[in-house]
C-alpha cells in the first residue's frame, strides 16, 4: 500500500519488487492491499465514526459509528477534542493554552498533558456570540465527560489533588485526587 509522502490521506495499491518492496517500507508504504489497512489509513481520530476504505480501498469513509457513539437525546453545549488545539467544535468556546502543556497520545487521537507543578491549564472564556461558557450550566445541572491518565503518586502535586475544571467566579471546582482515583465537587 503505497501511501503519498506529505499526504497520508492519499494512497492506493500498487505492485513492486522484492528490492523496491524493502525501499517503500522503509519510507511508511505498508505491505499489501491497502483495503487490508483500512482502519489504520482512514482512522480520523473521532471514536465516533467507523474507519472504513471505499473505492476497493482507494479513499477513506468515515460514517458514524452508532455502536460507540448512539446519537445523542441532548447534544452537547462544548466539545474539546484536543486533535489540533484547543477549538470548541460545537459552542465555540474555544480555548487558550497556558503554561506549556505539551502534546502526547491520548485516549483516542491526541491529548494534553498538564504540568502539576507549574500550574498548566486551559482557559476557556465567551464565545463568538459574546456567551460566557457558565451559560451551559446556569440551571445548576450538568455533565462533563474526560478521560483522565492519573500521574504517579510520586509525580502528584503534595496534596495529591488536581483541578479538573473550575468556575473560580462561580466558585465551583470538580477536583481528581491522583493518589486514591477520588473526585470531589466543590460548590
Amino acid at each position: 500500500c503505497h501511501i503519498r509522502h506529505g499526504n497520508p490521506k492519499k494512497f492506493r495499491t500498487i505492485k513492486v519488487g522484492k528490492k523496491a518492496a524493502e525501499k517503500h517500507l522503509k519510507h511508511g508504504d505498508l505491505e499489501g492491499p491497502c483495503s487490508d489497512h483500512c482502519e489504520t489509513l482512514c482512522d480520523d481520530g473521532n471514536i465516533c465514526t467507523l474507519n472504513l476504505c471505499a473505492d476497493n480501498g482507494k479513499k477513506c469513509f468515515n460514517p458514524p459509528d452508532e455502536s460507540t457513539c448512539p446519537p445523542l437525546s441532548c447534544p452537547p453545549g462544548a466539545y474539546w477534542p484536543f486533535q489540533h488545539g484547543v477549538q470548541d467544535k460545537v459552542g465555540g468556546f474555544d480555548g487558550t493554552l497556558t503554561n506549556e502543556l505539551i502534546r502526547v497520545p491520548g485516549k483516542v487521537g491526541k491529548a494534553y498533558q498538564f504540568d502539576t507543578w507549574i500550574g498548566s491549564y486551559i482557559i476557556v472564556g465567551k464565545n463568538q456570540a459574546s456567551e460566557d461558557i457558565s451559560t451551559l450550566y446556569s440551571d445548576g445541572e450538568f455533565t462533563i465527560v474526560m478521560w483522565v491518565k492519573r500521574e504517579t503518586p510520586s509525580e502528584a502535586p503534595p496534596n495529591g489533588w488536581q483541578v479538573l475544571f473550575a468556575d473560580w467566579d462561580g466558585n465551583m471546582a470538580i477536583h481528581f485526587n491522583l493518589f486514591d482515583g477520588r473526585m470531589e465537587l466543590y460548590t
